[in-house]
């Protein structure tokens, strides 16, 4: 439910705070904010980043077909706009009216409502981890600004499930996570699942990371008629022993 909470800024914070900027917990920020703070967003709700994985959403949220659909990652907020176009309500009414089929959540929901006052940013201020690689993403319509992007990102976006503090995970710019990770308070901790039990998926996801695939090795054996068998002997197994 916390993915919600950003609807709820401009409630939650006082009413002379007309502007914010709000980051997802899962990314790492590689140049000075103040370049993108001084947006001018005083003629839109919001300024963000497009998102081409997301693109597929747009017929179904009723979006322009040529329009963009951002990642709400990063979001550069008009709180005076939100508040004078009473966005919290419109939102949240959406979502309980759409809540079943929508699928990135209150993501979705923004795109839908507020597509028409978004403002587009450069890639680089939500750059996507796996874009990161950008020849591997050669199908996409705006692989040339992806590339670009990629040789001088400001903010890098760890999406998916592929997160760099995993031990099993594979993920493009995990060595800059680990990097700043040492400048912390926390660089003496271990990735979350280390263990030598686990080495054959660690080096399978990396195997699976040389080939160009993003799926990690428990998606591609969950996607097998074995792996679906293990999955569910492991599932029975787990609830005999609760019992």
């Amino acid at each position: 439910m916390e993915t919600y909470t950003r609807l709820f800024a401009a409630t939650i914070l006082d009413d002379s705070i007309d502007k914010i900027l709000y980051l997802d917990s899962d990314l790492i920020v590689v140049d000075d904010l103040m370049n993108l703070w001084r947006t001018d967003v005083r003629d839109h709700v919001l300024a963000a980043v497009p998102d081409p994985f997301g693109l597929w959403r747009r017929e179904a949220l009723g979006m322009p077909r040529e329009g963009s659909y951002v990642n709400a990652g990063v979001l550069l907020l008009n709180l005076a706009r939100w508040r004078s176009d009473d966005l919290t309500r419109r939102l949240a009414d959406f979502i309980a009216r759409e809540g079943d089929n929508l699928v990135f959540h209150d993501q979705d929901a923004i795109n839908a409502i507020l597509h028409a006052a978004t403002k587009v940013l450069p890639y680089r201020w939500n750059l996507q981890a796996r874009m990161l690689r950008p020849h591997r993403l050669t199908s996409l319509a705006d692989h040339a600004a992806i590339a670009r992007a990629a040789r001088s990102p400001a903010i890098i976006h760890y999406t998916s499930a592929r997160k760099p503090w995993l031990f099993v995970a594979a993920t493009p710019g995990k060595q800059l996570y680990r990097h700043y990770l040492r400048l912390t308070a926390w660089r003496t901790a271990p990735p979350i699942g280390k263990s030598w039990s686990r080495l054959p998926e660690y080096l399978a996801n990396h195997a699976l990371d040389l080939l160009g695939s993003d799926y990690t090795w428990e998606r591609v054996l969950r996607s097998t008629t074995v792996g679906r068998i293990i999955d569910r002997s492991a599932r029975l197994l787990a609830t005999g022993r609760a019992h």
